[in-house]
């Protein structure tokens, strides 16, 4: 039997650092083992490790006080390897399509971190510097994820545990160290009444309609919570064979500035942030 305090807890209570001044009422936080894309609508695929359970939950904001946060069970039985996530936003207003929170050039600014630029990307220079490549013939169980709405943002940042960011680098040439985005949000304006229905598997679960006076919070994370992860990077799962992300890895390690000698970062909030693959070398079913 596994001892209790041999697990982190990760959930809504956290402290997420979004900034977005963007109204809203129903916000989306994604992290872990994850790869996001943007077209006309948000799209992720999750990878799936004995380490990084899949995990759905989700609280209702009412008059600005936070309600008691609810775990939506997600055991179905993968299709071959792959299931499927959907959230449909019904009616939405505010919000439409998805959009990106940018700042203009020269890029992120320290002062709003919210800047989705802060989230790692293998299609940026600091990688693969092009379209990304994914095998999606690997034996890696995949969920893959859909929202049609939604503004997407950096919403906290890694840190070494102790919540306070540090700064990381790729190991690629002359790469800067900067933060390092480690759950990604999608904020949503919808009308009263409206309700936002989660489709697991083919089953859906309508959650509560969003009501005047009244926010949504939904979690989708696969984090690894066990301390005993502090000590292995998962940064390499995304490669094949072990990943989907099938360009030969110019870099699988983020490093930390503070050890004279390059010491591998191997803290599991930075080893399993998201990334992004904002431009994709072929059409992927799970991304379209």
């Amino acid at each position: 039997m596994e001892n209790p305090n041999d697990e982190i807890e990760f959930n809504l209570t956290n402290t997420f650092t979004d900034q977005v001044q963007a109204p809203h009422n129903f916000r989306l936080l994604m992290g872990g083992l994850v790869i996001a894309n943007r077209s006309n609508q948000w799209s992720a695929l999750f990878l799936e490790h004995p380490d990084h359970h899949l995990r759905i939950s989700y609280r209702i904001i009412r008059n600005g006080v936070p309600q008691t946060e609810v775990d939506i069970p997600v055991e179905i039985q993968p299709d071959h390897g792959r299931r499927h996530v959907s959230i449909l936003v019904v009616p939405a207003a505010g919000t439409q399509g998805a959009q990106e929170y940018r700042l203009p050039p020269p890029g992120p600014n320290s002062n709003d971190t919210s800047d989705i630029e802060f989230l790692g990307d293998f299609a940026s220079e600091e990688l693969f510097n092009g379209p990304v490549e994914l095998d999606l013939t690997t034996r890696v169980p995949l969920t893959s994820f859909e929202i049609n709405h939604g503004l997407g943002y950096t919403a906290k940042l890694a840190d070494g545990g102790d919540g306070i960011p540090d700064d990381y680098k790729f190991e690629k040439g002359t790469n800067k160290f900067r933060n390092l985005g480690h759950f990604m949000g999608i904020l949503n304006k919808c009308q009263p009444g409206s309700e936002v229905e989660l489709v697991i598997g083919g089953n859906a679960v309508v959650l509560p309609r969003l009501n005047a006076n009244e926010a949504l919070d939904l979690m989708i994370h696969n984090v690894c919570t066990k301390r005993k992860c502090d000590y292995v990077n998962d940064f390499p799962k995304y490669y094949t064979p072990h990943g989907v992300v099938a360009n030969t890895p110019v870099i699988n390690l983020a490093w930390h500035p503070r050890s004279s000698h390059n010491k591998e970062i191997t803290n599991y909030r930075v080893a399993c942030n998201l990334m992004l693959a904002s431009e994709l070398a072929q059409t992927i079913p799970a991304f379209s």
